[in-house]
């Protein structure tokens, strides 16, 4: 969500799996594979859990890469999400509150945090759009 202390980012890939060289270059720079998405197994999650990046504003945050396929739902998602809530001040209002009310799950449950946030009007359209399964 455009704004927040902990961004993803996403790496677009035209086949799966992604090359060896790929993995190892994000784990050589301090990103753990911490496992396929909670939607599609083609979404992989890195993770670098404290950033140093000194004159950045996320110094010291968690960054979470996503290494997904090109066109892929979750992908699109990702990408609509940040379209629209830097374009349509409707939806990053919307979103922004979904994600606030779903943060009482955390620390802990992501699980749950995902499903509550999951529960915005803006990724319910994503969720049918896209076919998406939570």
């Amino acid at each position: 969500m455009p704004g927040t202390m902990h961004p993803d980012s996403l790496i677009l890939l035209q086949s799966f799996p992604p090359p060896k060289e790929l993995v190892e270059s994000l784990m050589a720079n301090g990103y753990h594979f911490i496992g396929p998405g909670m939607i599609d197994f083609h979404d992989l999650w890195f993770i670098n859990f404290n950033i140093d990046w000194p004159e950045s504003r996320i110094d010291g945050h968690f960054h979470k890469i996503h290494v997904n396929l090109e066109g892929n739902g979750t992908a699109m998602t990702l990408i609509e999400t940040r379209e629209r809530c830097n374009n349509e001040t409707w939806a990053f209002e919307e979103y922004k509150s979904a994600k606030v009310l779903a943060s009482k799950h955390l620390p802990g449950n992501m699980y749950a945090y995902k499903i509550a946030k999951g529960n915005s009007k803006l990724i319910q359209e994503f969720i049918e759009k896209y076919e998406l399964k939570l």
